[in-house]
């Protein structure tokens, strides 16, 4: 009977991984994020965590490496997560604004958290996560990584 219930279990495990949401949107502008996001940041249930990260990308075309660093955004909630690209921190912009919006209706509605993370939060040159926002029961707790200059 033991038997039974660890495999039942496993199942049970599995399906939920099947409908977890996992919704990834790249090489958009801030408009179409702004315009497609709200719909999947829904199906996410409640936010647990946002996080603005960068990484690192090579391609080649016709012989011609290139390399790139990109920001993304990634949305974490109790029914799976999002990660959008075509939003951006640390200035004042299209990008930051369509973030500021997109914290909003993720349901952060501290104005100066979403300015602080928008506008004034630091864009580091290498790959890793510049700013976290973990929430819990409405509170928020912002992480920042600043890269110290050398002198």
């Amino acid at each position: 009977m033991i038997v039974q219930y660890k495999y039942v279990f496993t199942f049970i495990v599995f399906l939920e991984y099947l409908i977890m949401v996992k919704y990834r949107y790249e090489y958009g502008s801030s408009s179409k994020v702004e315009e497609n996001a709200p719909k999947h940041i829904d199906r996410l249930g409640k936010i647990h965590e946002i996080i603005g990260y960068r990484w690192y990308s090579k391609r080649t075309s016709n012989g011609v490496t290139y390399s790139n660093f990109h920001e993304r955004v990634k949305f974490v909630g109790e029914n799976g997560f999002c990660i959008f690209d075509g939003v951006c921190w640390g200035y004042f912009g299209q990008g930051p604004r369509t973030l500021k919006g997109l914290l909003i209706h993720a349901g952060i509605n501290d104005n100066h958290l979403t300015d602080s993370v928008c506008f004034f939060s630091p864009r580091n040159n290498k790959v890793g996560v510049d700013w976290t926002i973990s929430i819990n029961d409405n509170k928020y707790c912002l992480t920042c990584s600043y890269e110290q200059k050398a002198a």
